[in-house]
This record gives C-alpha cells, structure tokens and sequence, in this order.
C-alpha cells in the first residue's frame, strides 16, 4: 500500500476527532455566557425570597351550628364529640391557626383515612396565614347517616408553605412587570 494513502487516512480521521473536540470545546464554553446572559435578562420584578420558618399551631377550635358538643385541642391535634346529631345535618366549625414561623402557610381541612363514610367533609376552603400572625378558618361536615359517638372521624388540618406562584394564574406574569 503506499504510504502517503496511509498518511491521508491517519491524517483525515485525525481531523474528525479534532473537530469533534473544537466544537464541544466551543459549545461547552458557551454555556457559561450564555446562562449568564438568561439571568441578566430577567427585569427586575421586585420578586423577593423568604428565607425562614414555619411553625403552624392550632389554637383554636369551636362548633359553630349544626350540633352540640365539646371539643378539645392542643397544639398539633383535636378531639370532639357531637350530641343530637340527626342524619342530613351540617355541622360548621371554626379553627384558628397561628403562625409562629416567618414564612406565610396555607392550611387545609382534608379527610383522613378512617372518615366513616357517614360523615362527609363538604366545605373547607384554603386558609392563608402570614408569618407571625393567626388566621381564622372554617369547615363543615354533612352526617349522612345515624350518628353514633363512637366514630372516630379522622380529619386532617394539612399546611404547605405558601407560594405565589402555585397561587397565581399565570405565574409568568410576575415577571413580565404588570402586577395588578
């Protein structure tokens, strides 16, 4: 075989790797400037990051309608127990929750696992607390059946930490500088 084919060879698929290397060496380099310019493009909306604590307690729960009763709660769980219930009876509580942490919370009235299906949770809509602060919110129960006062009726008061942007309908908006 003669040589300079050989050479040509060696020498052309030398090029393909040292091409191949030159362009990730290039595209590579080119993230790092052009992440940065993607960063600096965002306007400045005013978006602020809080960095805390949350601390949710229950420190209040009361029947409102709907039946007689007590109710007896701490800190981080609630006991009641319903009298004179009749089937197709709504009963309305109220709860206060307060906040101890910086970071605002939502917090939510949801149906454990063992709520006898003659109770049904009909109404508990979301509750927003600020950080340090306490917040008043409601939920009421439909008894679908007879009422017996052995139930244990597992009901859950679940919090996330708050955040705008789950909150608004388009979260995008918030940078695009037309907050209402």
């Amino acid at each position: 075989m003669n040589k300079n084919k050989v050479n040509r060879k060696q020498r052309s698929k030398a090029w393909k790797i040292a091409a191949i290397w030159i362009t990730l060496t290039i595209s590579l380099g080119m993230v790092g400037p052009g992440m940065a310019l993607w960063d600096m493009s965002l306007p400045d909306s005013g978006l602020t990051v809080n960095i805390g604590s949350i601390d949710p307690v229950l420190t209040g729960l009361e029947i409102k309608s709907g039946a007689a009763g007590s109710v007896n709660y701490s800190e981080d769980s609630a006991d009641f127990e319903l009298e004179g219930v009749e089937p197709g009876s709504q009963v309305a509580f109220s709860y206060t929750l307060e906040n101890r942490g910086s970071i605002p919370v939502t917090a939510q009235v949801e149906a454990g696992a063992s709520l006898p299906e003659e109770v049904t949770l009909l109404d508990s809509p979301p509750l927003l607390v600020d950080g340090e602060d306490s917040a008043n919110g409601e939920f009421t129960l439909l008894v679908n059946g007879d009422w017996d006062e052995s139930y244990l009726t597992d009901l859950k008061l679940v919090y996330r930490q708050w955040n705008a942007f789950h909150e608004a309908d388009d979260p995008w908006r918030l940078f695009a500088g037309d907050q209402d």
